[in-house]
């Protein structure tokens, strides 16, 4: 870091141990890096993406579910203002490409993660359709 002339930002920087769920956490509560000490976290956010530290994804897809649900309560508060096309654009723009990001990091996931992400997709359909 000294040779490239970089600086560490101990605000930015964390630690995630990634371990299997059947086994257990390895006992890494920190690591030093000059004069700072990095303690590990549960989870870490990533080019806009939470992992945990068994990469179960829970963390990502409570975040999803969370943001798009709130957008998907104010796009309806609107409807009734704009017109169907409109609403269709606000709902891509703020709800699809929540479901859209980085959704390869999502391949493999249990039954019930997916049944969440299609919860939301439902909704935005049947906010779209007025159903």
């Amino acid at each position: 870091m000294l040779t490239n002339k970089l600086i560490l930002n101990c605000d930015k920087t964390e630690l995630l141990a990634l371990h299997a769920r059947h086994r257990p956490q390895p006992p890494l509560n920190s690591i030093d890096i000059g004069s700072y000490e990095i303690p590990a976290s549960s989870s870490a956010k990533n080019i806009g993406v939470w992992f945990d530290n068994v990469m179960s994804m829970d963390k990502q897809i409570n975040n999803i579910c969370k943001s798009a649900f709130y957008h998907l309560r104010n796009i309806a508060k609107v409807t009734k203002f704009i017109s169907l096309r409109h609403c269709e654009i606000l709902i891509h723009a703020f709800v699809t490409s929540k479901l859209d990001h980085c959704n390869t990091l999502l391949t493999g996931l249990r039954q019930v993660q997916i049944q969440r992400l299609q919860c939301v997709q439902n909704a935005a359909a049947r906010l779209l359709s007025q159903t």
